[in-house]
């Protein structure tokens, strides 16, 4: 089969503290069945997620099975290198 990558998708997301209580108020409400309190909220979307509407804030990089599961894995470290390269790398196309 050859080696496993985990591809991991990073952005912001914001969530609307009035939406979500609400969510949760219904929730408690069915006893529990929050299944059933999403369906009935007057606000569907209680998270946006920002890469959604801007592509460039959407961060994308594969891991192999063996960094994926190691112990100290940093997701934000490894997306501020990514960043840092590009950088890099764009500086250094304008020279």
């Amino acid at each position: 089969m050859g080696t496993t990558f985990h591809l991991v998708k990073h952005s912001i997301v914001a969530v609307n503290a009035q939406k979500a209580n609400q969510v949760l108020g219904l929730t408690q409400f069915f006893q529990g069945h929050i299944g059933l309190a999403e369906v009935m909220a007057p606000e569907v979307d209680v998270a946006t997620i920002a890469g959604e509407f801007n592509k460039a804030l959407w961060s994308e990089f594969f891991l192999c099975q063996e960094c994926y599961y190691s112990k100290g894995l940093c997701i934000a470290e490894l997306m501020q290198d990514r960043i840092d390269n590009e950088a890099t790398k764009a500086a250094e196309a304008r020279v």
